[in-house]
């Protein structure tokens, strides 16, 4: 394992927060960041700091497969997956490699293509990644007008990656 996970993991988490259950929020009842609606058969009450690390290890990093992807890229993935679903983090991951590299098809499942891929363009797709969030967020707005109480926080959230991977850019 990439030695940034534990790093990467508490931005995360930092960015999810404690315990909320906002009824406009379709991810009802969540607890850093681990929704009740996606994980109907856990505890959110009671889940602790350390099982949530061990969901998004699971199904989050391993699942993008975010140890093969060069680092920078690796924690965009991450949180975007965390924030917006694996499918569509790999799938913006994707269309955004397409732009440098030709066939790389967004299917939403991380192979050898996409890893190399992401290895040839490296720190080059970091500001196109960022911009391409934006551009999702923006979207998701104009389609589901009743989220728009979160677009703020989901832009604050997108500068604060920026910043973090200033270092990788």
């Amino acid at each position: 394992m990439k030695d940034n996970f534990d790093d990467v993991v508490n931005f995360t988490l930092g960015l999810e927060g404690g315990e909320v259950d906002d009824k406009t929020d379709k991810g009802g009842h969540t607890k850093y960041g681990i929704s009740q609606t996606a994980y109907p058969d856990v505890d959110i009450a009671s889940l602790t700091i350390d099982e949530a690390k061990a969901i998004y290890k699971r199904d989050y990093w391993d699942k993008c497969k975010c140890d093969e992807l060069p680092s920078g890229i690796d924690f965009l993935v991450f949180d975007f997956s965390v924030n917006s679903g694996t499918g569509t983090a790999i799938k913006t991951l994707q269309k955004v490699l397409n732009k440098y590299v030709a066939n790389i098809v967004p299917d939403g499942f991380i192979g050898h293509m996409t890893i190399d891929a992401a290895d040839k363009c490296g720190k080059a797709i970091i500001k196109d990644l960022l911009n391409e969030r934006r551009i999702f967020y923006d979207k998701l707005v104009t389609l589901h007008p009743e989220q728009e109480k979160f677009h703020k926080g989901w832009m604050a959230r997108v500068d604060k990656l920026q910043e973090e991977v200033k270092a990788f850019a």
